[in-house]
């Protein structure tokens, strides 16, 4: 028996209301709940490997798990039990998510290819608010969060006849664009900090900016003429800087106003600073490796049959996260040779 069309209506208008609320669904829905120990390489560094449907590109650490941002939804991940335990859809058909950053009680994804910043209420479990940018993001895109204020640059690459790399300030409190500072030598790292939020640039320079103005305040030469700064990570008291340019990892000491590390490394595209050093994507993303902050000196990478085309990166004082094909992937750290 036919059902009248206006049950069939309303079964349409839920299912259509709860993608475009942006409602958190089961893991079990949206994710294999496949996870764990790698059982194909005993003694391995690698760990676990959780299955994300599409392409898992950046990450973060949050309390309440690991944050993952894929080709059209944001994944929350126990890092106890290394299981997808919720996913809800961002993004759009002509928008992808471009990165992401979590500050006290929110999630942030700006969307590539579009004007829009996503704001994602991690309590509710809901897409909380659109902020329209006036910019349309070209990659690579960078997103930091520092306190409320959510910064996000863009068009790090020339297009047109003029540069067009952009700053951009977000109050997170009104969601609205509250200031924009041109980079003209392209914005391709960022990173917030209490006292500064920091850019690297296509031309290899490291420019500081006032938080409270927007200002660049100081710029921090290239450190070699094929400096090309494409990562920055914060540590204490420094910035590890991934230069693939010039092929160097790089520590810049924030008291001292420069440089006072490199470290040669094949094409270095991210990094994340951990607890003794940094972890660093080296060789078109298909190596990781540790830098050691005391000796300077570069361990040996984890194998190509371990991982292969890294994306993101995050680190914590018990794993290392990176996202590789179609999964996040924990390494433990105790287990990688110095």
């Amino acid at each position: 028996m036919r059902r009248p069309r206006s049950v069939l209506a309303i079964v349409a208008a839920l299912v259509a209301a709860g993608m475009v609320a942006g409602v958190w669904l089961a893991a079990s829905r949206q994710a294999s709940p496949t996870a764990g120990p790698d059982p194909a390489a005993p003694g391995s560094p690698v760990v676990a490997r959780v299955p994300i449907d599409g392409k898992p590109r950046q990450l973060a650490l949050a309390p309440g798990g690991l944050w993952v941002v894929s080709d059209h939804h944001l994944y929350r991940i126990d890092t106890a039990t290394n299981r997808v335990v919720a996913s809800l859809p961002v993004g759009t058909r002509a928008a992808d998510p471009g990165g992401l950053a979590v500050s006290a009680d929110a999630t942030w994804v700006p969307g590539q290819r579009s004007d829009l910043l996503w704001r994602v209420d991690r309590a509710a479990r809901r897409i909380s608010g659109r902020v329209r940018l006036g910019q349309v993001l070209y990659g690579p895109v960078g997103v930091a969060v520092r306190g409320e204020d959510v910064w996000v640059s863009c068009c790090g690459l020339q297009y047109g006849p003029r540069p067009a790399g952009m700053l951009l300030r977000v109050d997170g409190r009104r969601n609205r664009v509250a200031g924009r500072t041109p980079i003209p030598e392209g914005p391709l790292a960022l990173v917030a900090g209490q006292e500064a939020v920091w850019v690297g640039t296509a031309r290899g320079s490291l420019l500081r900016v006032d938080p409270a103005t927007g200002r660049v305040v100081a710029r921090v030469p290239p450190p070699d003429p094929r400096s090309r700064i494409q990562a920055l990570s914060p540590g204490p008291g420094v910035l590890w800087v991934a230069d693939t340019g010039a092929g160097a990892i790089r520590r810049f000491d924030l008291a001292a106003g420069r440089f006072t590390l490199a470290v040669t490394a094949p094409l270095p595209r991210n990094l994340a600073a951990g607890p003794d050093g940094a972890w660093v994507v080296t060789d078109l993303n298909q190596l990781l490796s540790r830098v050691d902050a005391r000796t300077g000196q570069r361990g040996a990478p984890i194998p190509l049959n371990d991982l292969g085309g890294v994306r993101g990166i995050a680190v914590a004082p018990d794993a290392v996260w990176v996202t590789t094909g179609n999964q996040v992937v924990r390494v433990d750290p105790a287990r990688h040779p110095r």
